[in-house]
């Protein structure tokens, strides 16, 4: 398998995504959900397949409750999405930690 070609493709990909992403959602946002949901899931699972669907799960769940919120205490949704991918980080920093 020639795993330089598809950590060619696997990069131009994020690539892509990431400035699309950026474009239509905002810096803060990607970032958060490229960086947060990841070190979250990084946290409470052992292994390498549980922690893509952790992490992408984390992302799913922060944005659509951060979107709910917003919507009802009418505020901005990215930076409440945002803090709730925060406060997920410190939540499963403290599972981890009582995991030991």
């Amino acid at each position: 398998v020639n795993t330089r070609l598809w950590s060619i493709c696997l990069n131009l990909s994020i690539g892509v995504a990431a400035a699309a992403t950026v474009h239509e959602i905002g810096a803060l946002l990607t970032f958060s959900l490229l960086t947060l949901a990841p070190m979250a899931s990084l946290l409470i699972t052992r292994r390498i397949h549980t922690t893509f669907v952790v992490s992408a799960a984390i992302g799913i769940a922060s944005v659509c409750v951060g979107l709910a919120i917003a919507f009802q205490a009418d505020l901005p949704p990215g930076p409440v999405s945002v803090a709730l991918l925060a406060l997920t980080v410190v939540i499963a920093a403290i599972i981890s930690r009582r995991q030991e």
